[in-house]
């Protein structure tokens, strides 16, 4: 390699409708990304589907114009690897053509069976021994059932399942290969980091088995770059591509979460709650999820909640105009208004409880049923005192899911990441009502970048995961203070016994 050059690592990140594709340099400094949108369809109520030839032309698009960029400044990509949703069924034939379109996490067509598994009890003891919470899209395990009872030529015309970043490598090399954090989602016996033959049989799916990829670690090469994608793409044939990781798993990479108690929060449209183990927990009774880590020997303990800024989103869009002109009239930012209404509220909202629930809840209790509430307004309260609450309402949740992870492993310290922690109130609310102290980490695209650390390691740039990560730098940190800790834990134990009150309340309202 030509010493002149510098080395650049690409992260492809394959979302459920934005597809990123991001370049960094091996200090973890973004230097190009390029982003295209990918159409989720609804052939029937409560499917979700996309075109895998649609998502594979986002993703050469990107990648191309991130190639051009490295191009021009006469840099070489060393490496390239992939994060991407988890679940669904990605499903090509022999001549590595889909058999049909893919399908996503949140396709809901198995639906009918995970309730006759919850039922007659199968559901439990499935998750009790995956240590995980089977869902309708979490993947083969759920979608191969369903069309074995209803399509079963689909599964008869295909070669291997491939999760939605193993679609990308395939086009990238050829090669059908999946890594151990995405199959990790119900598909592995706890604790272990290969699929189940056992689980498989439970579900007499056991002659599906042949249909399952390759696993290859994370941070490992499973191939290179091919003259027809380097056509596509513009990378250069023989560019070494690392197998990648589930999303979840390559940010919490990316955001330097690699060692036991270190744990993360993404306040993006959901709250994302996770923390680094480096053991595999009991899990039978419990709320939280445990999947493999894109690190040798860790696993991530998850519990996610349904929404946590979609719930600001949402108050923004339909009750915020006054804020909009405020903003658009002394040329700020909408976000700098709300932050500074939030501000001049009062720790409790001056009395107002608000539950996040819009669009029920999974995590740290599931129910369907579960709604919004606003709780203790009267003729006084202000909207700035409504948006502290939503602000309260997503924090004492975050407190609520660190207690169904702590039942886990203790949590040390926590990096926020997400559009929410983009916000000082929010970040050092949600550190007040945690007791914990949270670091936001310098930059940005962390999918992509926990995609480029593995990359790294794969063709030998980084020794570990461990230097990738000393890499980063904290942009912000936020320290609990204890007088405001202390009022919140008030707040919260009402907020808990608010959840009580009105749980049979949603489900009357729900049967109307």
């Amino acid at each position: 390699m030509n010493a002149a050059k510098k080395e650049l690592l690409l992260g492809i990140d394959v979302g459920t409708t934005l597809i990123k594709s991001v370049l960094f340099d091996t200090e973890g400094h973004l230097v190009a990304k390029s982003s295209a949108s990918v159409e989720l369809e609804h052939p029937v109520p409560g499917w979700a589907e996309q075109d895998m030839d649609s998502v594979w032309e986002a993703a050469s698009k990107t990648i191309r114009e991130c190639a051009e960029v490295s191009k021009t400044a006469g840099s070489e990509i060393a490496g390239v690897s992939v994060s991407g949703q988890g679940g669904g069924m990605w499903l090509i034939d022999q001549q590595g053509r889909p058999v049909r379109k893919g399908i996503t996490w949140l396709d809901g067509r198995s639906g009918t069976a995970c309730n006759d598994w919850e039922t007659s009890g199968l559901l439990t003891e499935i998750d009790d021994f995956t240590g995980y919470h089977t869902f309708p899209g979490v993947g083969p395990l759920t979608l191969f059932y369903w069309f074995k009872d209803n399509d079963p030529n689909i599964l008869k015309a295909g070669y291997k399942n491939l999760w939605a970043k193993d679609w990308i490598k395939f086009m990238l090399t050829g090669i059908a290969a999946t890594d151990e954090t995405d199959p990790s989602n119900g598909h592995f016996k706890r604790g272990e980091r290969t699929f189940s033959r056992e689980l498989f049989k439970m579900l007499g799916i056991e002659k599906y088995w042949n249909l399952l990829p390759e696993i290859i670690p994370s941070w490992q090469v499973m191939g290179k770059v091919t003259k027809a994608a380097a056509d596509l793409t513009g990378l250069k044939i023989g560019t070494p591509v690392a197998s990648g990781a589930w999303d979840v798993s390559s940010t919490s990479l990316g955001a330097g979460c690699v060692d036991e108690g270190q744990a993360l929060s993404i306040l993006g449209t959901g709250g994302i709650h996770l923390a680094v183990s480096s053991f595999a927990p009991d899990a039978k009774g419990e709320r939280y999820s445990i999947c493999n880590h894109c690190v040798p020997d860790r696993w991530v303990i998850n519990s996610m909640a349904m929404t946590a800024t979609a719930n600001l989103d949402w108050f923004i869009r339909e009750h915020c105009q006054a804020d909009k002109s405020e903003a658009d009239t002394t040329g700020r930012n909408i976000f700098e208004v709300i932050n500074e209404k939030v501000g001049a509220s009062t720790i409790g909202a001056n009395g107002i409880l608000f539950l996040p629930f819009l669009q029920g809840e999974r995590a740290p209790f599931l129910k369907t049923t579960a709604r919004g509430v606003f709780f203790g307004m009267t003729d006084a309260s202000r909207r700035g005192d409504m948006l502290r609450s939503i602000f309260e309402g997503v924090a004492f949740s975050t407190r609520h899911n660190y207690e169904t992870v702590e039942r886990a492993i203790p949590i040390n310290e926590v990096v926020l990441a997400g559009g929410g922690s983009k916000s000082k109130q929010w970040s050092q609310i949600i550190s007040d009502c945690t007791n914990k102290p949270m670091h936001i980490v310098a930059g940005e695209e962390f999918g992509a970048l926990g995609a480029a650390f593995n990359a790294g390691v794969g063709v030998g740039l980084y020794s570990n995961h461990n230097e990738a990560v000393s890499k980063l730098t904290v942009a912000r940190n936020h320290v609990p203070d204890l007088e405001a800790n202390a009022a919140y834990t008030k707040y919260y134990s009402a907020y808990k016994n608010l959840i009580e009150a009105v749980w049979n309340l949603w489900d009357q309202m729900a049967a109307i």
